[in-house]
């Protein structure tokens, strides 16, 4: 089975993150996706993130009863600090010995990970999942070919999915709760309801 490993802060989840694991199956990419919640991002060390256990409770409202979509404690498990995507593949890679697993990424994390840990090989051994994140990202090459060789530039390219551009970050929901702004069109009501219930972003 190939089980597209979708990572991320998810703080708050969001419809985007939700919207595009839906595409991810409904166009055949994988039978499942695999949420992981990252334990403690490399890429965030300087910004305050919510807990892991209110992040993985927000998660669990957003996916609901969806049974192609699950999630992984497997960072939390491991507690590892930072949490490098490679690592944690290699970890899923024992977990899923039988089944093809994908890496699903921002264009925006495409165009960096040249200088990720062990980006390199993230290429050779994973097949990546490349989603859009703004109308520029996908028809701005952005030099990939200054950090890859012409055959990783073909595998990286290969990657890209067509997916519907998202629009939404979670950064942007968490300024827009902090000025009590509207955000129903965004997240769902359950996940804001939890918000709400346990006073996160400063909003009450």
């Amino acid at each position: 089975m190939r089980i597209a490993v979708f990572g991320g802060t998810f703080d708050p989840p969001h419809n985007g993150h939700i919207k595009l694991a839906q595409f991810i199956i409904a166009n055949n990419y994988a039978e499942q996706v695999l949420f992981v919640p990252a334990y403690d991002p490399p890429h965030k060390s300087n910004i305050a993130i919510s807990s892991f256990e209110h992040r993985v409770a927000m998660l669990k409202l957003a996916i609901g009863s969806n049974d192609r979509f699950i999630i992984s404690l497997i960072e939390q498990q491991e507690r590892r600090s930072p949490s490098y995507t490679y690592d944690t593949m290699e970890s899923l890679d024992d977990c899923y010995p039988d089944d093809e697993l994908l890496v699903v990424v921002g264009y925006d994390s495409l165009i960096q990970l040249h200088t990720w840990f062990r980006g390199a090989e993230i290429i050779r051994r994973w097949q990546l999942l490349t989603y859009p994140r703004d109308d520029k990202s996908m028809t701005d090459k952005f030099h990939l070919s200054d950090w890859w060789s012409d055959e990783e530039c073909d595998i990286l390219s290969k990657g890209v999915i067509d997916a519907e551009i998202l629009q939404i970050s979670s950064t942007e929901i968490r300024k827009r709760l902090m000025q009590s702004a509207e955000i129903n069109d965004f997240i769902a009501e359950k996940v804001r309801e939890y918000i709400i219930e346990h006073d996160l972003y400063a909003i009450g």
